[in-house]
């Protein structure tokens, strides 16, 4: 069962990709997303776009905008970077509706330290699905091939 969900998933992915791929080359979406966030965004071996920023830091200045939030494990600006990463979405937002790509990306917001560094990611939406049946899919081959192994070795 999951190596059927894992080939629906990868196809599904595959075809959405490919649509990623036109809109990153065409577009030039990646140099656009890296002008408008102040990053260098990289895309990685699956089709995720990603880059590590920090909204305190504008231009090599710290920013005395920056938002505190203070937590019981001390400041927080978790807030404040993900408000500032969906106000920079928001300008995006226009051109990804455009394109069709609204419904076809999907993000994702982590913090790396303490001193508000965040990795944002943005990925296809049929990623994480294909992504969690690898694991269930590679024990299913290897049980099956046991299995018409063990079938084809035994003595008749």
């Amino acid at each position: 069962m999951h190596i059927y969900r894992f080939i629906t998933g990868y196809f599904a992915n595959r075809r959405y990709q490919k649509i990623l791929d036109d809109a990153y080359e065409q577009d030039k979406l990646i140099e656009k997303l890296s002008s408008l966030f102040g990053v260098q965004f990289r895309r990685d071996w699956v089709g995720r776009l990603y880059a590590v920023v920090n909204p305190a830091v504008k231009d090599g200045k710290f920013d005395n905008g920056q938002i505190f939030e203070y937590t019981q494990g001390g400041y927080d600006t978790t807030e404040h970077a993900q408000q500032w990463i969906m106000g920079r979405m928001a300008l995006m937002e226009n051109y990804l509706q455009t394109n069709n790509l609204f419904d076809a990306l999907t993000f994702d917001i982590k913090r790396l330290d303490d001193n508000g560094n965040y990795l944002f990611i943005l990925s296809p939406t049929t990623l994480p699905r294909m992504m969690d049946n690898i694991k269930g899919a590679i024990i299913e081959f290897f049980l099956f091939s046991g299995i018409a192994t063990g079938i084809c070795l035994w003595p008749w």
